[in-house]
């Protein structure tokens, strides 16, 4: 499910670059695909729901065969690391773009144009590092509730969360 969720998010954001929307971040000035329009709009209401459910899943598997500790030191080499490197190595290069493209560049005093183009580049690495917060956060919770009672409420409000998702998807 994961990687099938994965390679529809890829195509989605192809699809999305050539959006007939006129929604920011397209390719300025390229034609329009009416197909790529409606895959767009079947796959995005829901692939970053499921992403985020599937990695919360894992994270629950993971930690019980891992303690708090070791879980968040194989987040930070697997998720923080690599995404805060490729922040600043490649996709500071993106950032650095969208402000050339929409004339910001000479605004910005030279000294400031790198790390303003990688903390406005962030790309799709925003899900990376969400992650890794929410994998603080989760060890944070299992660190205060250690009998698992939060696991007797999250059951009992699965159905309201099933409907919200309902509602999200099938509202737009």
């Amino acid at each position: 499910i994961r990687w099938t969720t994965i390679l529809l998010v890829l195509v989605y954001h192809v699809c999305y670059m050539f959006n007939g929307v006129g929604a920011v971040g397209g390719i300025p000035d390229a034609a329009n695909i009416p197909a790529f329009d409606t895959i767009e709009y079947i796959v995005y209401p829901w692939f970053m729901v499921l992403l985020f459910i599937i990695a919360g899943m894992s994270s629950r598997y993971s930690l019980q065969k891992r303690t708090g500790k070791q879980f968040i030191k194989e987040r930070a080499v697997k998720l923080l690391i690599p995404s805060t490197l490729g922040l600043f190595v490649i996709h500071w290069i993106t950032g650095y773009l969208n402000i050339k493209m929409g004339g910001g560049l000479s605004y910005i005093p030279s000294a400031l144009v790198y790390p303003i183009s990688a903390v406005s580049g962030i790309g799709p690495l925003w899900f990376i590092q969400m992650l890794f917060l929410f994998s603080c956060i989760l060890v944070l919770f299992r660190k205060i509730d250690k009998n698992d009672k939060l696991k007797i409420k999250v059951q009992s409000n699965m159905k309201i969360s099933i409907e919200a998702i309902k509602f999200s998807i099938f509202s737009e």
